[in-house]
């Protein structure tokens, strides 16, 4: 679809006049790459800022021609589709997982809940984010993959993020639990969010797992629960 509106697009001469048209600044950036922002606002700057913008683009390119209309709506057929299956996973799932990083875990053993202390600046969004999909849990390999309880997920405010292919508003004061929007770019992952500060003994580990050949990490954190050491080998 994405190949083909662009070609429609360029083919119709239409570039300038419908950036003039519904008031789209590309700041530079090929047609192509504009386009292409449907599906990731992360890595084209200028999708991120007029997004509804991209999308009056996209409706016009789809009212002009009969086959490209029909793919863009199989697009969003799809997307709500992925967003469904998320609703449902978020009711049935027995088990949630979360990669982190180590640091996570001496919070919890410090605090007693989850989330991270005010000093650790990376983990500032106010949920805590999990997927029902383990190998997703472990995409951006931070050494610690957990495993929640699903019913003890549901009971702590869990709540599946709306993926959406026009989403603007990134960053951890705009990405919120209640009604929370994603970049649909990301679908695959079906993450859910939950309370961010939630008392371990209202939310069960099932299971950690550790990507460290050090023993020792068994006994600090299995207070926490069922601790797994991945090799470096066994990982590879």
């Amino acid at each position: 679809m994405i190949e083909a509106g662009i070609t429609h697009i360029k083919e119709t001469d239409q570039v300038s006049a419908m950036y003039k048209k519904h008031n789209y600044d590309p700041q530079g950036f090929s047609v192509d790459d504009n386009l292409r922002g449907i599906m990731n606002h992360y890595t084209i700057v200028s999708v991120g800022d007029n997004p509804q913008g991209l999308k009056a683009i996209w409706e016009d390119i789809a009212s002009q021609n009969k086959e490209l209309g029909k793919m863009y709506n199989n697009f969003l057929a799809d997307i709500e589709n992925t967003n469904k299956l998320s609703r449902e996973q978020l009711k049935d799932s027995p088990s949630f997982f979360r990669g982190t990083a180590i640091a996570e875990l001496d919070a919890y053993l410090k605090n007693g809940t989850t989330g991270v202390g005010e000093d650790e600046k990376r983990f500032r969004y106010q949920f805590t984010a999990v997927t029902p999909n383990e190998e997703m849990a472990d995409i951006y390999d931070s050494g610690v993959t957990i495993e929640y309880d699903g019913d003890d997920v549901r009971s702590n405010g869990a709540e599946a993020v709306t993926y959406d292919p026009f989403f603007r508003d990134l960053g951890e004061t705009t990405e919120t639990k209640k009604d929370g929007r994603m970049d649909a770019n990301y679908a695959d992952q079906a993450e859910v969010r939950m309370d961010r500060d939630i008392p371990l003994d209202k939310l069960r580990i099932k299971s950690i797992k550790i990507k460290s050949n050090d023993k020792s990490l068994i006994k600090k954190y299995e207070s926490l629960g069922p601790v797994t050491l991945i090799s470096d080998e066994e990982d590879n």
